[in-house]
């Protein structure tokens, strides 16, 4: 079994180096924003139990012939695929130093001493202009 799997990956490098590539880069533009995290996690959960049956199904040898080769090379470019999509995942949060922190709530800026409003007009009167007295 082991000799046959060796064999295959011989054969079908062509296949499974595009696919590895395309994971990593899918890997590395995934976003992780919150709403899309759920459907994410599901999405892999329902994949892997999708490719442990596959490889359960495989590894027993209950299909022959042609599908049965089928069903090795399917498995073959989704592991690949599923270990580039990892490698790009880890490679962008080593880059980008981790998960980026949540954004910063805006506070309202307040001034240190009060204001009045005969400074403030004095303060943004042009240079010639002369300021209306305080009554």
């Amino acid at each position: 079994m082991i000799g046959s799997l060796r064999f295959l990956v011989e054969q079908l490098w062509p296949a499974l180096a595009p696919a590895a590539l395309f994971g990593c880069v899918v890997g590395a533009a995934s976003g992780s924003s919150r709403p899309m995290r759920k459907i994410g996690a599901a999405a892999l959960i329902f994949t892997l139990l999708l490719a442990a049956a596959g490889a359960a199904v495989s590894l027993s040898q209950q299909v022959d012939g042609m599908p049965g080769l089928w069903l090795d090379i399917g498995l073959l470019i989704v592991a690949a695929y599923g270990a580039g999509c990892l490698l790009g995942w880890v490679c962008r949060r080593i880059t980008a130093g981790g998960a980026a922190p949540p954004p910063a709530a805006a506070t309202p800026v307040t001034p240190a001493e009060p204001v009045s409003p005969a400074t403030t007009a004095a303060s943004v009167a042009p240079a010639g202009a002369v300021a209306a007295p305080d009554r």
